[in-house]
């Protein structure tokens, strides 16, 4: 991702680059070995800490205006602002635009990436959908609230991470071209009829049905006496477990490398985390 932006938008070396929810720096050591001064922005202390001793300095707050004089004074005037996973996360987009304004240089960037609405509806992946997700991020709608902001998108990318996702390059409005990948994705989203309320019923069907079905194979296989285990064990994973209500009497364990969840318990559904039959 550094070096798409580096080479795409010719930012030379020492440009600042600040990543909002950093965590532990891997988005800005990439920048730095690529010869950008960077500054990351990660409420989550102990995380914040960890960047920082590795070189990535880290300011332990939340991203906006309240925090505002702080990541100024830390920074100079900043030519790129990067958030992965993060955007939607955020209660105050508002907030979050009039901080990143008074932050940018007359020509800096922002680049975000998101899960994008078009592909958790057409593909079903309903499971994405859970308590840090405040949004879920399609363009159409967001034309006109980075427009209101003095900003517009200039570029659209969708990548396959996460069940697809969009990263997103926005400037000030006027400052740049705007490629054509913006109207390409808003055509595509209309074709797929993601803004029409039949589209949704029918979304919303297919979701009953499919968690169903799920149930009863998993419930096939246990009664053939077959252990089963689930891979992994991320925040939106219980989102899966809780809807279908696949829980302990189904699953009997959940794999994890994570020494924060080994030993703990999958909420809603009580499935063991990092221990059972493999163990």
């Amino acid at each position: 991702m550094a070096k798409w932006i580096v080479d795409r938008y010719q930012l030379n070396p020492g440009c600042q680059v600040v990543d909002v929810g950093s965590n532990v720096g891997v988005l800005l050591q990439s920048f730095q070995n690529l010869g950008m001064q960077v500054l990351g922005v990660d409420p989550a202390s102990e995380i914040a800490a960890q960047a920082t001793a590795a070189g990535v300095p880290t300011l332990p707050i939340f991203f906006g205006s309240q925090t505002l004089g702080t990541i100024r004074q830390s920074s100079s005037p900043v030519n790129l602002l990067t958030g992965t996973n993060v955007f939607a996360h955020m209660a105050d987009l508002d907030d979050f635009m009039l901080t990143a304004s008074n932050l940018l240089d007359e020509q800096g960037l922002i680049v975000l990436e998101a899960p994008t609405l078009l592909e958790l509806l057409t593909n079903l992946e309903y499971d994405t959908i859970y308590h840090e997700h405040l949004s879920y991020i399609s363009i159409k709608p967001l034309v006109p609230f980075f427009q209101r902001h003095g900003f517009e998108i200039i570029d659209v990318v969708l990548l396959p991470i996460h069940g697809g996702t969009i990263r997103l390059v926005i400037s000030r409005r006027g400052h740049r071209q705007v490629n054509r990948s913006v109207a390409e994705m808003i055509e595509r989203e209309q074709q797929q009829k993601i803004y029409d309320l039949n589209f949704l019923a029918d979304v919303a069907a297919r979701v009953s049905s499919h968690g169903t079905e799920l149930f009863d194979l998993l419930w096939s296989l246990k009664k053939a006496g077959k252990t089963i285990a689930a891979v992994s064990a991320p925040a939106k994973g219980n989102t899966l477990l809780n809807y279908c209500g696949l829980n302990s009497k189904l699953i009997d364990f959940v794999t994890e490398k994570s020494l924060r969840k080994i030993g703990r318990f999958t909420p809603g559904t009580h499935i063991p985390v990092g221990f059972g039959s493999a163990w």
